[in-house]
């Protein structure tokens, strides 16, 4: 690719029947300026499509991490779901086991004061 240094350093040789050379310096001084332009912005673009790929880049490996901490996260999760379902089922359990204890035990003692009762009554009316 032409550089404006390239088109303003190049000479031409003069001929009898040749241009105009102060209308062909005119118009390569408009083509060099053009063309300074043109360099400018295309390196500048260049160097904005590197730098935006470096970020995409940069956004994919991220993208990656994170997709990669919630399917960590997911297992997790489902993890300490499974726990807590065999824990509420053990703590339900124990409660059960528990509630059938203390029922035996009110039956026990009910039985124990019938029988109290009942002997009483009999004392009484033994009286």
């Amino acid at each position: 690719m032409l550089k404006p240094v390239d088109i303003q350093s190049k000479e031409f040789e003069i001929k009898l029947r040749g241009y105009d050379r102060e209308e062909v310096d005119d118009f390569l001084d408009q083509i060099i300026a053009d063309m300074t332009v043109l360099y400018k912005d295309n390196t500048e673009l260049t160097n904005k499509v590197r730098q935006l790929g470096d970020e995409l880049a940069s956004y994919r490996a991220r993208e990656a991490e994170i997709n990669q901490s919630l399917e960590l996260a997911n297992y997790r999760c489902e993890e300490l779901k499974k726990n807590a379902q065999l824990e509420a089922k053990d703590i339900i359990q124990k409660a059960r086991t528990e509630a059938e204890s203390i029922l035996h035990n009110i039956e026990n003692n009910k039985l124990k004061m019938k029988a109290i009762c009942t002997e009483l009554l009999e004392k009484i009316n033994n009286m």
